[in-house]
């Protein structure tokens, strides 16, 4: 029996996230357009930075300005944008394994990405909620998707 599209491509973001060497927490991001992945980014450094021995982030929210890694959601996007060749991302779809966090979702809207399904919630403040709402942005619990 052929899978649902919504369920590969979050299991693509959910494989992605295998891939993260952070040892705070993995995260994937899968950016789809038309139907087809054109972007695909795990959390982790920059390419040429070395991979952390000791987590100086044990607890969410604390050492942010420590930490070298780059958000799944922004590797995926630019991933997408060296693919497609083009901003807008419009319509494009963002699947994530956790909710975007504020710095994430400015890029999402900068891109214009109307959808985001995510799988895990993230900690969010009233000004996220307020952007989301004001920018149209259709986010949604992967739990809550058909």
């Amino acid at each position: 029996m052929r899978i649902s599209r919504e369920k590969f491509y979050m299991g693509v973001a959910e494989l992605a996230a295998q891939r993260s060497p952070c040892l705070s927490r993995q995260i994937g991001a899968v950016v789809v357009l038309d139907k087809r992945i054109v972007g695909v980014g795990y959390n982790g450094p920059p390419p040429g930075f070395p991979h952390c021995k000791v987590c100086k982030r044990q607890n969410s929210g604390e050492n942010l300005d420590e930490c070298f890694a780059i958000h799944a959601e922004v590797n995926a996007i630019t991933e997408a944008l060296k693919a497609v060749g083009r901003t807008p991302l419009a319509p494009a779809t963002l699947y994530c394994t956790v909710q975007p966090c504020i710095d994430c979702l400015k890029l999402i809207v900068r891109c214009d990405i109307v959808n985001i399904i995510y799988k895990h919630p993230y900690k969010c403040s009233k000004t996220r909620a307020k952007i989301v709402e004001e920018m149209k942005i259709n986010e949604v619990s992967y739990q809550n998707t058909p």
